[in-house]
């Protein structure tokens, strides 16, 4: 290599490329090692990489595919990779080997690489990293850096935010320029006019009346920059989320109209108190088969037995399943007092209540 261009406590970085990226980067913090032209090892055996049209070819001609994985947690306010308060961070590494990963991003702070802060002892775990504590945040870097290179992975720095914290808080770069005598912010700047994809979501979902996936949106967003979501397991969640917010409002609208005030469920029947009940008739009835049979079904005992309980349980497994449910005493419903919406004789399913049950 050729001499180690560095200052205290640095981040060293493969560097291909001008000077003036070169000064860029060490005036944000990030020291440089300089490779010397046609070298191909850059550093304890790996070897320097180009593109080839579709492909990243090493220095040896030889294709590789690069497995990347994303080390969250140093743009944040830990100043360290997540993980340190509790394994060892050469543990996590070395399994990061193990799984076929030969990448790793680690996202960044410009307050870190600035400050170059000590994370709270907090964060870092005494028996699992004692050679961490006390550490600043580029010389954790330094040393999680060089025990890959030393387990031939490669290693991007993503400067992801300005200051610490979670996600992304826009171009690191700092303030923007203005344009030359019109005191206005040149033409790239008008891209910030324009709303970013998230907003341009939640605008989506309210247009979509999707109020329970708006809620969930950041959330969501926030997992896929940590990599514990694909995108259409993110998809999916917002999905279930909406799908389960209008279940539960259907429900809760059908059992008000079907006059279900206090709600009784099959969970929660004791049926210890009624041993002579056949629990598993009572189950094979909550499949709802005899309403698709146009059957009744008669619950017949004494006052206290329950009656009403298992009469009300399966009109919420109806309801459950997209039935029409009317609760109802059997006297009006002899007496022709039952309510039918809209004039269709038989679009309820009545559940009725009296000395003996109907259903």
């Amino acid at each position: 290599m050729a001499a180690d261009k560095t200052k205290p406590n640095g981040v060293r970085r493969m560097v291909k490329g001008s000077d003036l990226l070169g000064r860029a980067l060490e005036r944000i913090g990030v020291n440089i090692i300089y490779g010397v032209p046609g070298e191909e090892i850059l550093d304890m055996g790996l070897r320097r990489i180009h593109t080839s049209g579709n492909q990243f070819v090493q220095s040896n001609g030889v294709a590789i595919r690069l497995k990347s994985i994303s080390w969250f947690g140093a743009e944040g306010e830990n100043y360290t990779p997540h993980g340190t308060w509790g394994r060892s961070w050469r543990g996590i590494i070395d399994q990061i080997k193990q799984l076929g990963f030969n990448r790793i991003r680690l996202p960044f702070s410009g307050y870190m690489s600035t400050s170059n802060p000590v994370p709270p002892s907090s964060v870092i775990s005494a028996s699992a990293n004692p050679d961490l504590l006390g550490l600043t945040a580029l010389q954790i870097f330094d040393k999680i850096i060089d025990y890959c290179l030393a387990s031939e992975i490669y290693v991007v720095l993503d400067h992801r935010r300005r200051t610490a914290g979670v996600g992304a808080d826009g171009s690191p770069v700092g303030r923007r320029r203005q344009s030359p005598g019109t005191g206005e912010p040149p033409m790239s700047a008008a891209l910030d006019a324009i709303p970013s994809m998230i907003d341009r979501i939640r605008h989506d979902l309210v247009g979509l009346k999707m109020p329970r996936a708006l809620e969930a949106l950041d959330h969501v967003v926030r997992r896929l920059e940590h990599a514990e979501l694909s995108a259409l397991e993110a998809i999916h969640i917002l999905l279930s989320e909406e799908l389960t917010l209008r279940e539960n409002s259907r429900i809760k609208t059908a059992l008000r109209m079907g006059r279900l005030a206090t709600i009784k469920t099959l969970a929660g029947f004791d049926f210890t108190f009624r041993l002579s009940l056949d629990r598993d008739r009572i189950f094979t009835l909550a499949q709802l088969g005899f309403v698709d049979r146009h059957e009744a079904v008669h619950f017949l005992g004494p006052p206290g037995t329950g009656k009403s309980h298992l009469a009300t349980a399966l009109g919420v497994e109806a309801v459950k399943a997209g039935k029409s449910v009317y609760f109802t005493t059997l006297a009006d419903l002899i007496g022709g007092r039952l309510p039918v919406p809209n004039g269709k004789v038989g679009s309820r399913s009545a559940f009725a209540s009296s000395a003996g049950r109907a259903c």
